[in-house]
């Protein structure tokens, strides 16, 4: 009759079964058994594997979004800085220039392909009562002062820009209205308007 198996026994106790051990002997028996049952246990499965792998994907995911944003919003962040320095410079300079104009010089027009009402020529009288030429007009993106046509380029973000008269019974007044645009993160936009109204002109 045969033997039914009991299972699996180390190959040390395999050669030793009925045989009288010293303890040292089955001290070492013992140690390599518990040796191997843990190297069994420690190994990874193919499921294990997959679980991890898909945690650090997720991980990864959510990681690089996070960068992401942040970085987005650094990027509109100093786009609008930059543009609301563009902006009070711009209106600043326009203003000081209008001041010291002579209203009755005022012409509003626009160059070719450009916004209406985005050009602005003007006498201009210094503090010597010397009179100058200005002109401030829109180029695509560039807002350009000429004054005694030497040409400075005010900014490079300009959307647009218009003069008017809010009311045109009184020639005096100039309203300057000006919108700038810069690039943020993937091409996005970041549009800012600043308006000026009633800039007066201080000369007749």
């Amino acid at each position: 009759m045969r033997r039914r198996a009991t299972g699996l026994r180390p190959a040390g106790l395999r050669a030793r079964a009925g045989v009288h051990t010293t303890y040292a002997e089955r001290e070492r028996i013992a140690i390599g058994a518990t040796r191997l049952r843990r190297a069994r246990l420690s190994g990874v499965t193919l499921v294990e594997l997959l679980i991890n792998v898909s945690i650090v994907g997720a991980i990864g995911t959510v990681t690089a979004a996070l960068f992401l944003g942040g970085f987005r919003n650094w990027q509109v962040s100093r786009v609008k800085t930059e543009i609301q320095r563009d902006a009070r410079q711009s209106l600043d300079l326009m203003s000081r220039y209008f001041r010291q104009g002579l209203a009755s010089t005022v012409t509003i027009r626009r160059k070719a392909n450009q916004p209406a009402y985005s050009w602005a020529t003007f006498t201009y009288k210094d503090t010597n009562n010397v009179n100058h030429t200005v002109d401030i007009y829109q180029n695509g993106r560039i807002l350009t002062i000429e004054f005694d046509g030497v040409q400075r380029v005010i900014t490079r973000q300009l959307r647009a820009v218009g003069f008017t008269y809010p009311d045109f019974s009184d020639p005096r007044v100039i309203s300057i209205s000006v919108t700038f645009e810069g690039g943020t993160f993937q091409g996005g936009t970041k549009a800012f308007q600043l308006s000026l109204e009633k800039v007066r002109i201080m000369n007749d």
